[in-house]
């Protein structure tokens, strides 16, 4: 049996002291993540959601080329410092 999931997105059910309080790092987050991957697929569970965002996640933090880094991943960045 097929479940439909649905996700809605933080900027979609946010309230005014969200606003007052929402971090600029975790919109900019927000917003990687929904117009990079979240609302280009169709899950079928919560199980599979979370399965892909970890390797995206690993992705992003490992091997994604970051420009304000030069070209190179945050986490190489971290390690240097």
């Amino acid at each position: 049996m097929k479940q439909r999931l649905r996700i809605y997105y933080s900027s979609e059910q946010r309230n005014l002291m969200w606003d007052r309080w929402q971090n600029a790092y975790v919109e900019r987050y927000n917003r990687t993540v929904r117009y990079s991957w979240l609302s280009q697929y169709l899950f079928e569970s919560i199980k599979e959601v979370q399965d892909y965002a970890t390797g995206w996640l690993w992705f992003y933090n490992h091997e994604r080329p970051n420009k304000a880094n030069g070209g190179l991943p945050p986490k190489h960045m971290l390690s240097a410092a």
